[in-house]
């Protein structure tokens, strides 16, 4: 998606999230990579609605694609906002895998992954330690604080038998505490 072009949605990407919704599978892929190319943020949320749906596996392919390959920092907010209203576990970690694969720094969000980690499922806190392991920050301190919440609160309501994910957010804890003894200011 083209950096340059921010917010309000052209005719040229208005078309386009058209063909996305009424189109047949290889009408959709050419939207999909014309999108890549004359997108706008605007262009985001349309297109993560209709990723939620998609049944189609090329279709899913070459969205989880296009999703990994952005590069613009607006993304971020539309995705994130996904994240957290929608409560299809399938889906979230699909979110969760395209970040984690893309260019984009997500480290404005520490906070916000250690709580999805805490609050999800196995595989969405196997994709949020992925991505937690690769923020580069710098972070603020309010993002280590909530991040402790998150922790404590997931340690004060762990259910016992799911040792898998209590291994992952010790993990996560020991990562955040090396994040934040390596992010203070010397």
């Amino acid at each position: 998606m083209s950096a340059s072009s921010k917010s309000s949605p052209n005719k040229k990407v208005q078309q386009l999230l058209l063909d996305i919704q009424n189109g047949d599978a290889s009408k959709v892929i050419k939207a999909i990579k014309a999108l890549e190319a004359h997108g706008n943020t605007s262009a985001l949320e349309p297109l993560i609605n209709y990723w939620k749906n998609v049944t189609d596996p090329s279709l899913d392919r070459e969205l989880g694609e296009f999703f990994a390959a952005l590069k613009d920092t607006d993304s971020r907010h539309p995705i994130m906002k996904m994240l957290e209203e929608d409560e299809d576990t399938e889906f979230r970690i699909k979110l969760l895998t395209a970040i984690w694969n893309c260019k984009v720094d997500y480290s404005d969000y520490l906070a916000e992954f250690v709580q999805i980690a805490a609050d999800g499922t196995f595989m969405e806190t196997l994709e949020c330690l992925t991505i937690i392991e690769n923020l580069d920050g710098p972070f603020e301190e309010e993002q280590f604080f909530e991040s402790q919440i998150a922790l404590k609160s997931y340690l004060d309501q762990r259910e016992n038998g799911d040792d898998q994910k209590a291994q992952l957010m010790s993990e996560i804890a020991v990562i955040i505490k090396d994040l934040e003894s390596n992010d203070i200011d010397f």
